[in-house]
């Protein structure tokens, strides 16, 4: 048996990227939850301003504008986003006697 012929292994080296591994998945998802935290109970005008302003310098204003406006709708409609409500339902109505 002759050890050339062996695959040397190296359990320090493995355990290095498997640590390495391990960090990158964990970045990542600190960063998902980060930005998931970021955007959660933000209505639908806000979210789409937010997008418009993120996308307009990339994509042009009308471009950025479409798709902010197809991006808030499918995310209402999976009810990520809450929808606005109307002007004024935040304002208890008055009795008029």
């Amino acid at each position: 048996m002759d050890s050339t012929n062996e695959k040397d292994r190296h359990p320090i080296r493995f355990l290095l990227k498997l640590l390495i591994f391990a960090g990158l998945l964990y970045a990542v998802g600190r960063f998902l939850a980060q930005q998931k935290e970021e955007w959660a109970g933000l209505t639908e005008s806000q979210v789409k301003a937010k997008m418009e302003e993120k996308l307009t310098p990339k994509v042009g204003e009308e471009k950025a504008s479409e798709i902010a406006v197809q991006v808030t709708a499918a995310l209402t409609e999976r009810g990520v986003i809450a929808a606005d409500e109307p002007a004024g339902a935040d304002e208890p109505a008055e009795d008029e006697e």
